[in-house]
């Protein structure tokens, strides 16, 4: 365990070293007659769109009605006879069944049925940076940062959740049996002629309608296509965190304006409230003039490491820039800086002296345009 902490504080110092080279070698190329500041660089991604299917595809059943007729038919209930004087006709009674209506088969839709599901979406990776902790008791160095464990603290991937409707069951049809009706008709039929006298008896029609099918129920089918929505993930392709100097006016005040964003100790993540303030006032004048550009300085209280509160102020100003990155600000325009401790609002140095108020007061952001 002993060597893996002096292996990363190895890595921490060769970090630190090739970060003091790249400011040496910067400072080298400065014209002395401008103004320059330590500006962090940001991290930077590349945008990725991703196609989700919330609706999915389904079959649609449409129900084309059966076409009937009337038919109207002659029905002889009584034919011509003849009738004789004294020896009349004999006749036999019979009963026909005549279907006035058919029966048929009636088609009905079952609906199709549903399922919403949650899916999950990664739209920022998992990031993590070192951060400096306690001393090594086993240590025996005289300088106290020759002792100190750092621990890797990660940052959890951003998740968003999309709601997703899948097809459990696609749209069916049922048939049903509808009954005909029938009607029964009474015919007389002649068994035997009348004789001797010979008399014509006319026949007897009676006219009947009758409902018949002419075409029967059927349906007609189409697919129904899918929805998609379109969502946009931001990969990290280029670590930032550097520091580089970037020119300045040298007219530029001490004190920028305060920016009302309030931070937990330790904490950097820029919650709906910080967004807000943001883009009341940073983002919406950047937007409104291509011309301006803007230095965002974030401050620490005095608890803690020196070194710790630069990279935490460092770490905030930076997830401001990357913020406004995202929201089409170009990063030339943008300045980020990790002022620390250094330059409080209130002198809190003896901080046991100090309310918790005033170390609230001294966690700020300040932004100067220019």
């Amino acid at each position: 365990m002993k060597k893996q902490y002096l292996m990363f504080f190895a890595m921490c110092i060769v970090y630190s070293l090739s970060s003091q080279e790249y400011l040496q070698s910067t400072l080298k190329t400065t014209d002395p007659s401008k103004c320059y500041v330590e500006s962090i660089i940001p991290d930077e991604y590349e945008e990725e769109s991703s196609k989700v299917m919330t609706f999915p595809e389904y079959k649609w059943i449409e129900i084309i009605p059966a076409k009937f007729k009337i038919i109207k038919d002659k029905i002889v209930i009584r034919p011509q006879s003849k009738s004789y004087k004294y020896i009349p006709a004999v006749y036999e009674t019979i009963i026909d069944t005549i279907w006035i209506e058919e029966s048929y088969n009636e088609l009905s839709i079952e609906p199709a049925e549903f399922v919403i599901e949650q899916i999950e979406i990664e739209i920022k990776p998992q990031t993590g940076v070192w951060v400096a902790g306690e001393l090594d008791p086993d240590c025996f160095s005289v300088d106290p940062s020759d002792c100190r464990i750092f621990h890797f603290v990660e940052t959890p991937p951003v998740v968003q959740s999309i709601p997703v409707e899948r097809l459990k069951k696609n749209e069916t049809t049922k048939s049903k049996k509808i009954e005909g009706v029938y009607r029964l008709i009474k015919r007389h039929v002649e068994t035997r002629p009348a004789k001797i006298i010979e008399k014509i008896i006319p026949e007897k029609i009676e006219v009947v309608s009758r409902k018949v099918v002419e075409s029967v129920e059927s349906k007609r089918e189409k697919i129904v296509p899918a929805q998609y929505k379109e969502i946009l993930k931001r990969n990290l392709i280029k670590h930032g965190g550097m520091i580089s100097l970037r020119e300045i006016p040298c007219d530029l005040p001490e004190k920028g304006k305060y920016l009302p964003i309030k931070y937990r100790p330790g904490s950097i993540g820029i919650n709906s409230d910080a967004i807000k303030d943001i883009d009341q006032y940073i983002l919406t004048s950047m937007l409104n003039n291509k011309e301006i550009n803007v230095e965002i300085g974030s401050h620490t209280d005095s608890k803690g490491d020196d070194e710790l509160n630069k990279k935490l102020s460092q770490a905030r100003a930076k997830a401001i820039v990357e913020y406004l990155i995202l929201k089409g600000i170009d990063k030339s325009r943008l300045i980020a800086v990790g002022y620390g401790k250094e330059k409080p609002l209130y002198d809190c140095v003896n901080y046991s002296a100090c309310s918790e108020s005033l170390h609230e007061q001294n966690r700020r952001i300040e932004f100067k345009f220019f």
